[in-house]
């Protein structure tokens, strides 16, 4: 039970419980611009867990109507990014990415992820590619205000 309530499974959910992850939601957003808390998020796995049993629990109309309006209250979305709600399939991906980026970002004070950056050689090859696509033109401009509001900055490739 210690395990399933440390991953944020709560067998009795409580309106304190309830409040308290909702502010943690707020706090999410202000930091990230957005309520899509990854899956493994590892920050505060709790709340990932948390934002994904609340889709569920709308999806089977088991959230209360005054939950649901707090929750669009601060711009939460039904659909997480995986392709629902006519996102594309590699949008899970890319919002995986930024966030490791902002990550990046605190520990470095910069987005600016070298190549061949062992730590996460995945990120590097992403970071390269969003200049790519960013000085060609060729990212969504919901794409570039999300990578423009954490201080990413195209650059020439190195």
């Amino acid at each position: 039970v210690k395990e399933l309530e440390r991953i944020g499974f709560e067998s009795k959910p409580d309106e304190a419980s309830w409040w308290k992850r909702l502010n943690e939601l707020e706090e999410y957003k202000r930091e990230h611009g957005h309520c899509n808390v990854p899956q493994g998020y590892k920050e505060n796995p709790q709340l990932a867990n948390w934002v994904n049993n609340q889709c569920t629990q709308y999806r089977s109309n088991n959230l209360s109507s005054e939950r649901v309006k707090e929750l669009e209250r601060i711009g939460f979305e039904w659909t997480r990014p995986t392709g629902e709600g006519g996102r594309k399939p590699d949008d899970a991906s890319w919002w995986k990415r930024i966030n490791e980026l902002e990550e990046y970002k605190r520990g470095h004070g910069h987005c600016n992820v070298p190549r061949g950056y062992k730590e996460n050689p995945q990120l590097a090859n992403w970071v390269n590619n969003q200049c790519t696509q960013y000085r060609s033109n060729n990212l969504s401009s919901e794409r570039v205000k999300e990578l423009e509001r954490i201080g990413f900055e195209s650059k020439p490739d190195e």
